[in-house]
């Protein structure tokens, strides 16, 4: 008898187990609820007024500011979905999905708009991202970089299909231009070398890069045009963007290939710039930008002098190894780095105002995780320690 009483405590033990794991395990499978990502909605609302006196006609994403689709990358990023509204009525399934010559997404509405004079149009652009959690850096789930695995790799091994895509002038890494000075781009290239010992090596070309950027470019607030790359060396100072696109200047002078990323980042707070045709409004937003190189063995790898962890450096400690709070939104390949941050006017005798917020739907959903464990775990030792105890 004693036997089928245990018997039965043991089963009734497993059952409650069973009750927990479905009750703990739930959230797992939500779509609205995922436990290993930081979900955010960014959100831009575009007011364009005309304050002229003939009626306007434009569409929306050919004239006017872009609307471009945050891209899901492996590992760092996945978009969910978006909206688009004009005059609070969604109309996203109006709108088409190009690509353009940089690799990105862009919508462009299939109608035209009209806004009449002393008019306004409203069009406001939602995007749900999802990000891994990175509490204090740590990640079950976000991409990982091994370097080691491309310590070896050499200028040479770069596959050619990569070279040509990535090596050509375009521009500003359009050589031929001798306005922008690349005598002194090239001359600090050459100083930069002669601290290489291997001048065939990516890893250790990238990191000297890197360092001399750190060392020799003071890294200020970011103004709203990214300079030449030559502006940059000779004032000494630049902003995230003029040291991204003076990093990508370096490695593709010298044969690695580089691109740009533009991203958002959420950092609390509220912004305001005003000037005479646009008045924009940040809330918990800025921008950044960082540059990425190919190496043979690893793929791309972030190169980031203003965003790192500083013990770790500006490649393994780039901030897109680690942190949630970043979103790339778009990419530099051949186009002028400043097309994605400038806000075109439609035409003329029109005015924008621009309201951006970056919102996190559910900051804290690695804690929910982490209490929902302990909780579960402290459950089952009481169901536990009655079984044990009868």
């Amino acid at each position: 008898m004693k036997l089928g009483h245990d018997m039965e405590y043991t089963r009734m033990f497993f059952i409650k187990i069973f009750i927990c794991f479905l009750f703990f395990s739930a959230p797992l499978n939500s779509f609205e609820i995922d436990l290993l990502y930081v979900k955010y909605i960014w959100k831009i609302s575009y007011i364009i007024i005309n304050h002229g006196n003939k009626t306007i006609a434009f569409t929306p994403g050919v004239e006017g500011p872009l609307l471009i689709l945050v891209p899901s990358l492996r590992g760092w990023q996945e978009r969910l979905r978006y909206i688009v509204m004009i005059n609070s009525v969604e109309e996203t399934n109006f709108f088409k999905e190009i690509r353009d010559k940089d690799g990105n997404y862009r919508l462009i509405y299939s109608r035209r708009l009209n806004i009449y004079p002393a008019g306004s149009v409203n069009i406001t652009f939602i995007q749900y991202i999802k990000v891994p959690w990175s509490p204090l850096g740590f990640s079950f789930i976000r991409k990982k970089i091994n370097l080691e695995n491309g310590e070896k790799s050499k200028i040479s091994d770069i596959p050619r299909e990569i070279s040509i895509t990535y090596l050509k002038s375009y521009s500003y890494w359009n050589t031929s231009d001798l306005r922008y000075k690349w005598n002194l781009v090239n001359e600090t290239i050459d100083r930069i070398l002669k601290k290489v010992e291997d001048r065939e090596n990516i890893l250790e070309i990238a990191s000297k890069i890197a360092d001399w950027i750190e060392k020799n470019i003071r890294d200020i607030n970011p103004t709203h045009t990214i300079k030449w790359p030559s502006k940059t060396i000779e004032e000494g100072a630049g902003g995230c963007g003029d040291q991204a696109v003076l990093a990508s200047t370096f490695l593709r002078l010298i044969g690695i290939p580089s691109f740009i990323y533009s991203c958002i980042v959420y950092v609390p707070g509220k912004k305001v710039f005003n000037s005479t045709s646009f008045t924009i409004y940040h809330y918990n937003i800025v921008r950044h930008m960082f540059s990425v190189f190919y190496l043979p063995n690893v793929g791309w790898v972030p190169l980031d002098t203003t965003f790192n962890d500083r013990r770790l450096g500006a490649i393994k400690g780039a901030a897109i190894n680690f942190r949630d709070n970043i979103i790339i939104y778009g990419q530099i390949v051949y186009s002028n780095p400043n097309i994605l941050n400038v806000i075109s006017l439609p035409c003329e005798n029109t005015r924008i105002i621009l309201n951006e917020e970056l919102k996190v739907i559910y900051p804290h959903s690695g804690l929910f995780l982490v209490v929902s464990i302990t909780i579960g775990v402290i459950v089952i030792l009481i169901f536990y320690k009655k079984v044990y105890c009868k």
